[in-house]
């Protein structure tokens, strides 16, 4: 083997060699990001009681005498108004965009029309 084509073979095997490395470097990074969106997703989904599980923690509470009967009633009514006020919200948010899905159908249907 020629010098030159030494020195051809030895660039080509550094070049492998730095794919395979990124390559390598990639995969751990991908399982990396899994994992951690994993864990993630999980304590997101813990960390947050439902509604049903909050009253029924202070109705507990109540039960035990922990809190009193109007502290118990003036909390369920802040859930109550917090949880009408989302829902509104979320209302409000879906008319929204289906009043937008509609002008865009309308514009589309005038559009084919012409």
């Amino acid at each position: 083997m020629t010098r030159v084509e030494r020195g051809v073979v030895g660039d080509m095997d550094h070049i492998i060699g730095l794919i395979v490395g990124m390559t390598g470097l990639a995969i751990f990074i991908a399982v990396a990001w899994y994992i951690l969106s994993q864990l993630r997703s999980r304590k997101g989904a813990s960390a947050s009681p439902t509604l049903q599980e909050t009253l029924e923690e202070y109705g507990r509470m109540y039960d035990e005498g922990e809190i009193s009967r109007e502290e118990y009633r003036a909390i369920r009514s802040a859930l109550a108004a917090s949880f009408t006020s989302y829902v509104l919200r979320s209302e409000t948010q879906e008319e929204e965009r289906m009043s937008d899905r509609e002008a865009q159908l309308r514009a589309l249907l005038k559009s084919e029309e012409r």
